[in-house]
Order: C-alpha cells, then structure tokens, then sequence
C-alpha cells in the first residue's frame, strides 16, 4: 500500500491528491513498525503482548491517528513542486515512534533469541530479525536523510530493502516453517479487517454513521479475537 501510494505522489501533481497520500504514507509508516513488533513478539512468544504493553504502544500511535488532519503533520503544498512541508509529527515524532517499536523489537527477540535452544525455530528468528531489522533501518533511514536534506528523492532508495526483506522471509518460512500458515493466515485477514473498519472513524461523517461504525468495530474485534482462538487450538 506504501509503494501504491508513493507511486500515485510521484506521478500526479493534483494538490488534493499529494496531501491526501502525504498524510496517509505518515499515518502508514507507524502502523508498518507495529506490526513489525507484533509479528516478532507473537513468533517468539506464541502469544500477543500483554495488556500494558498493548496501551504504550497506542498511547505511541494517539497523537498521529488524532493530529493527522492538522498542521502538525503537513503544513503546506507548495504548487511549484508539489512536494508537501512537513509538520512536527511528520518530521520528528514519527521517526521517534518508528526507531521506538523497532527498538522493542529488537530488544525483545535477542531475549527470547537467547532463552531458544539453537533449534529451526532459533535459526527462522534470527531470519525474521534480520529482515526486519534491515527493512526498517534502510526504510527509515532513508526516509530521515530526506527530512534533513528536503530532497524526496532519495527516500524512494529506501524501497530496494523490500525484495531483500522479501527474500529472508519467505527462506525463513519455507526452509524452518516459521509460522503456522492457517493461523498466520487467519491473524493477517482478522488485522486487516480490524483496520479497514477502524480506519472508517476517521472518514465517516455523520454522527449515525460513526456510531455503527463504532459498534460494528467492536463486533469485529470481538469475533475476530475468538475466531483467533479457535484456530490456535
């Protein structure tokens, strides 16, 4: 979804469209590291993190999801070349809350790296840490040089990580079975639908339409959380 929608910032020069995709890619980028935490921890854990970890986590993910209509998280568009000016949170706080979750990541799996008997399973999360870890690093950091230099060019490098990251995934899934397919399978579908749905809060108008989306959302979550459990067994 990234790359679709960087694709439609470089190729038109629409100034709703450019602010719209700039302000969706920032609210994506987070999201993409949490799941990165959530992936790695539900690996080595076979469990999803505790209630108080849940709440720093979106406590860290708050501010983008609420601040994201505002000046905060891009400024401005300037017609000339059509590159949006970044706010606070696009420019500072958001790589915070990225290089944050990566670092729970990683802080996380070289612990339970360390508590694993050198075992497929030991050998795939080095894999997956790896890839993670590369994706996020070149991803970010490319994306930062960007921020300082203000050429958005530069950035697009940050992509060539992703056939890498690819590549360290799919050997540590096939060569030691990394996850359960059905259940990871299941957990992806469920995560998605509890984003799309989410994601409706933000883009329903109407008071009637947010208060359905509200309790249709927590239906979701609800089903989504037994059909998970039912699957584990």
């Amino acid at each position: 979804m990234w790359i679709f929608i960087d694709v439609i910032l470089w190729s038109t020069n629409r100034p709703d469209l450019v602010m719209f995709g700039w302000s969706l890619q920032i609210l994506l980028e987070p999201i993409v590291y949490a799941l990165i935490f959530y992936i790695l921890y539900t690996y080595f854990r076979q469990s999803f993190p505790g209630i108080y970890l849940n709440i720093f986590i979106a406590l860290l993910l708050l501010p983008i999801i609420l601040l994201l209509p505002t000046s905060l998280t891009v400024v401005d568009l300037p017609l000339s070349y059509c590159e949006a000016t970044e706010g606070f949170l696009a420019s500072h706080y958001s790589y915070f809350v990225n290089l944050t979750l990566l670092g729970l990541a990683v802080i996380y799996s070289i612990i339970f790296i360390k508590q694993t008997r050198v075992t497929n399973k030991y050998r795939a999360g080095l894999y997956l840490l790896s890839a993670f870890t590369l994706f996020a690093l070149t991803f970010t950091g490319f994306n930062i040089v960007s921020t300082i230099t203000g050429d958005w060019t530069l950035s697009q490098y940050g992509l060539f990580s992703i056939p890498i990251f690819a590549l360290l995934l799919g050997y540590a899934i096939i060569e030691f079975n990394a996850f359960n397919g059905r259940q990871f399978s299941v957990k992806l579908i469920v995560l998605a639908l509890w984003l799309s749905v989410g994601s409706l809060l933000f883009i329903v108008q109407s008071d009637v339409g947010r208060i359905i989306t509200f309790f249709t959302l927590a239906f979701t979550i609800l089903t989504g959380y037994f059909l998970i459990k039912s699957v584990s067994k």
